[in-house]
């Protein structure tokens, strides 16, 4: 019995979605784990998992190194009493010997990232809120990812961003947020980076940031209240997904291609667009909330007087005239 529950303890602890529900301060799926921990036969697992990865992720040095001790000696001592239960055999020592060094390797590589690297997704129809080491805050919009250096984060503050979040930094040291298109420089402020597919866009709130874009090397400093957007390296003069609403559960787009909006949609409910090639240029100027499907299709489409429908499996949309 014990030795199912050290199994199940490193189990959960190397989840991604379980190390990124308990860094979220347990508000990443929620439910699902909720119920897990609430669970007497897997309620033990949970707990200790759960203080597992705290202790991994944001305890010192030197209590990684205890736990980590306490889990090799776990699991080795596991496998030392199962293997007394079966028949000796060349193939059955084998598989032990298979089974410790595959054990170790798993364990190693989770605390070795675990200690300094740390990855946070959000994914489809899904926006959560973390805490970065320094206290400032990031929201992820769905389908995003964030990364940076646990350990080094307070002494240089740049992290890496894939797709939209929304910033408010604590005042220090300068603060870096690199994208595949650029990056965002700010001492204090809260701002907003969205880059996908070749879209380039920051909208500062409050405070002022510096901007650079890689391709075309161009510079800018925004105040508050300012945006800027960039198409493939080319600055345009207008930002479709510059407001941060979206952290509300708002999207707002201007003049935005249909496309755009669609994936957007895509992103918030978890379905599938298919839109024909003569409408996907189609400019939409106007919002949808994440909380109803059904009323964010009819906020977009009816607008532009496009029919659509669903397939049976109520996750493939459909798009026509």
């Amino acid at each position: 019995m014990k030795h199912d529950q050290d199994e199940r303890v490193i189990e959960y602890s190397d989840n991604e979605d379980f190390i990124l529900w308990v860094q979220s301060g347990f508000r990443h799926n929620h439910e699902f784990w909720q119920d897990l921990a609430d669970n007497p036969e897997s309620s033990d697992a949970i707990q200790e998992a759960v203080q597992l990865v705290k202790n991994l992720n944001f305890g010192t040095a030197s209590e990684n190194t205890d736990r980590k001790e306490q889990v090799f000696k776990r699991i080795l001592s596991g496998i030392e009493e199962e293997s007394v239960t079966k028949k000796s055999s060349g193939r059955i020592r084998f598989l032990q010997g298979f089974a410790i060094a595959a054990s170790l390797a798993l364990l190693v590589t989770f605390f070795w990232r675990g200690s300094s690297e740390v990855d946070l997704v959000a994914g489809l129809a899904e926006n959560i809120s973390v805490s970065l080491p320094d206290n400032s805050e990031v929201n992820l919009n769905a389908e995003s990812q964030i990364s940076y250096n646990k350990k080094d984060f307070r002494a240089e503050r740049k992290l890496s961003l894939q797709g939209e979040a929304f910033f408010e930094v604590e005042k220090g040291n300068s603060f870096l947020v690199e994208s595949s298109s650029g990056s965002v420089e700010v001492l204090g402020t809260s701002f907003n980076v969205y880059d996908r597919d070749g879209r380039f866009e920051v909208s500062c709130k409050t405070g002022r940031v510096r901007v650079k874009e890689w391709k075309s090397g161009v510079e800018i400093i925004l105040a508050a209240g300012e945006n800027c957007a960039f198409e493939n390296g080319v600055k345009i003069d207008s930002s479709t997904h510059s407001s941060p609403e979206w952290t509300e559960g708002i999207f707002s787009f201007s003049n935005a291609m249909l496309v755009d909006v669609a994936e957007e949609l895509d992103r918030q409910f978890d379905i599938t667009t298919e839109i024909p090639d003569a409408l996907r240029s189609k400019r939409y100027t106007g919002f949808f909330q994440n909380e109803d499907l059904d009323q964010a299709m009819r906020s977009v489409f009816w607008p532009l007087d496009l029919e659509y429908q669903f397939d049976d499996s109520k996750r493939i949309l459909s798009i026509n005239n």
